[in-house]
Order: structure tokens, then sequence, then C-alpha cells
């Protein structure tokens, strides 16, 4: 019985994330090369190691960003909202500015291991 309920929850939790990880796709694009963003990051949601984020109206999604550089090496451990972020068209490069700090990602790739 109690077999039972632990497969029925993990199946629950498992179908619940898959459909919210759709919606989230569905409502950001994928983050490339010739997108542009800047400007302060309004929402932020990491699901599974994924970032989805709204900065200003834009809604982007980026599959991987990690620095080994920092302390906390992804992306999605760091940003918050408010902070600001900047990604030049033609550019992979995504600079985080928090406070008084200015950190920086590289879409899609994990550096500085």
């Amino acid at each position: 019985m109690v077999v039972v309920v632990v497969v029925f929850i993990a199946i629950f939790f498992t179908l619940n994330d898959s459909s919210e990880i759709k919606e989230l796709h569905s409502n950001h694009s994928q983050l490339n090369i010739g997108d542009s963003l800047k400007g302060k990051v309004v929402s932020q949601t990491s699901l599974k190691g994924a970032l989805f984020l709204t900065v200003g109206n834009k809604m982007s999604f980026i599959h991987t960003a990690a620095n080994y550089k920092y302390a906390k090496i992804h992306l999605y451990k760091i940003i918050e909202i408010g902070d600001s972020v900047i990604k030049h068209p033609g550019s992979d490069t995504i600079f985080l500015y928090k406070s008084n700090l200015k950190y920086y990602f590289i879409n899609n790739k994990r550096i500085n291991k």
C-alpha cells in the first residue's frame, strides 16, 4: 500500500513538472546569439537547471549558463528580480549586474572549469 502511494506521488509530481515546463517554454523564447537583452529582471523562474526570465517585456529561456569562477556557478542561482542584465546582439555573453558587482556568463556554456 505504501509503495502504491509513493509511486502515485512520484507520477503526480513528474506530470506536474512536465506541464509547468511546457507552459514556460510556450511563453519564453530561447535566447539566441542574435537576440538582445537590456534592463531589469522583472521575473525569473528556474526549473531543472533552466532559467526562464523576463527582462523588461521580453520573456527568454536560457538552457544553461555557468561560470566556475563564482561560488554559485549557475546563472539561475545568482539572478534575482531587480538585477540588471545586458546581452548584445551577435554576442553570446550575458552580463549580470547586482548592486556593485558584475558577473558574466556565456549563453548555453559552462566556462572557467
